[in-house]
């Protein structure tokens, strides 16, 4: 756990993009697009993240991403995914990014 005055971690690849304050993401070896969309649209009907959202105007799509999606996390949250390929170490890897906007009175 944190204790005040800690500091956060630096993220760590590419930078944090403006606007959001969260990100997660994963990548594996191989082309597999179309079964990380299915693994990315089959979780978020599991746990009934089902409301569309505008990605917002400007949202940096990542090279290679093939699935550039946004949902409402809740009324007052969007999160933004993002499945595509990139060279990675091994070869062609599938990245699935996540990233939370910050709130805004936009959203609402």
């Amino acid at each position: 756990p944190l204790r005040a005055g800690t500091p956060v971690s630096e993220p760590v690849g590419r930078p944090v993009t403006p606007g959001t304050d969260r990100r997660c993401e994963v990548a594996f070896d191989g082309a597999h697009v179309e079964d990380g969309t299915h693994a990315v649209r089959s979780g978020l009907q599991r746990e009934g993240i089902v409301t569309e959202a505008a990605v917002p105007a400007g949202f940096p799509t990542q090279p290679g991403a093939d699935f550039v999606a946004a949902r409402y996390l809740n009324p007052d949250r969007i999160a933004v995914v993002q499945v595509g390929t990139r060279p990675g170490p091994d070869g062609i890897e599938t990245f699935i990014n996540v990233e939370r906007l910050e709130p805004s009175e936009d959203q609402n």
